[in-house]
């Protein structure tokens, strides 16, 4: 059987039409079976305190489906993982492609990462993704050294 405490759900690509009611429901019947819900959204994502209240973990997004320029992009990274902070929410960003992107996320205060540089949340035998930190970024392959 499997275990549910080793289950987390991604909400994606929620519509802003679908009713409140109808998201804390969604979240609500996916919870018993899972460790944690977690939400993507659009860096502009305003609704941060109604997710905490559905019971979301975390809140985040997937930078490959935004198709605006980097500086555009990461200029709203500081805000976003703030309000993550103040709602009590984990952050986190996917599809992080280039070093810079890397190292605004990082500053930002972003909980989790992931992406070409760092390594894929789907892959459990992804070691990178132990113990990343920003030096990281700067270090040849070979003298990186990652927790199991």
């Amino acid at each position: 059987a499997f275990a549910h405490e080793n289950l987390i759900f991604e909400i994606l690509d929620i519509a802003e039409y679908v009713f409140q009611i109808e998201a804390k429901q969604m979240v609500k019947r996916l919870s018993p079976y899972a460790r944690a819900i977690t939400v993507s959204v659009g860096l502009e994502d305003r609704n941060f305190a109604f997710w905490k209240q559905c019971g979301a973990m975390a809140i985040g997004t997937d930078l490959s489906r935004d198709p605006r320029p980097e500086e555009e992009i990461v200029g709203k990274f500081r805000n976003f993982a703030a309000q993550a902070r103040r709602n009590h929410l984990q952050s986190y960003l996917r599809e992080l492609d280039r070093r810079s992107q890397a190292i605004y996320a990082e500053s930002a205060g972003f909980d989790f990462l992931e992406g070409a540089l760092i390594g894929s949340a789907n892959d459990p035998n992804d070691l990178k993704l132990a113990g990343f930190s920003l030096e990281d970024l700067y270090k040849p392959e070979q003298e990186l050294v990652w927790a199991s």
